[in-house]
């Protein structure tokens, strides 16, 4: 048992997670799965956040509540439904791709950006809007790209399951293999 409002400090959370994969025997929190939680005493810390696995990564690589906002807001909380806003997300990319130096339109150096350089510039609300996807937030927010799911870092197994993302891969292959019919596959 853990005293009430224990699992409110993030410092408390990051003692639970690195006590847990010691545990389990994982390498990395991306492994973790709600069984785990269920089976070592982590319930309530699972229920807080949703039963997202995730979001109970992110408050402790974060800080509950610590979020730093968007650069156009300074330090200020963002009001409630901020990131419902497509026109709010869209700033908040545009600003993160001009302090990484991309050029406008250059959507294949966002390929290498990853959820956690997001959480550092502010954008964990927005992430996890997203279920923690590069992949489903880029192809929300620049639609315009055709964007290819397994070129992400960390894309998610699960991911595979979906049809359009493994029509997409079929697709890929054939035209950078230059196959023209069903039986060049042969």
């Amino acid at each position: 048992m853990v005293p009430h409002h224990y699992f409110d400090s993030s410092a408390n959370i990051r003692t639970y997670l690195n006590w847990l994969r010691a545990e389990v025997g994982v390498r990395s929190d991306s492994e973790f799965t709600i069984s785990h939680f269920e089976s070592n005493h982590g319930l309530s810390l699972l229920r807080k956040f949703g039963n997202s696995v995730p979001k109970v990564i992110a408050a402790a690589s974060i800080g509950i509540g610590s979020e730093t906002d968007h650069p156009n807001l300074g330090s200020q909380k963002k009001p409630n439904n901020y990131w419902k806003s497509m026109e709010n997300q869209l700033a908040f990319l545009d600003d993160l791709a001009s302090k990484l130096g991309f050029l406008e339109g250059d959507y294949e150096r966002w390929y290498g950006v990853t959820g956690e350089k997001l959480k550092e510039n502010g954008g964990v609300s927005l992430f996890n809007l997203y279920s923690c996807s590069m992949y489903e937030l880029m192809s929300n927010v620049y639609p315009e790209y055709d964007w290819l799911p397994w070129k992400f870092p960390n894309t998610r197994k699960l991911l595979w399951k979906d049809m359009e993302a493994l029509r997409k891969a079929v697709n890929y292959v054939e035209k950078s293999l230059g196959f023209k019919t069903r039986e060049d596959w042969y």
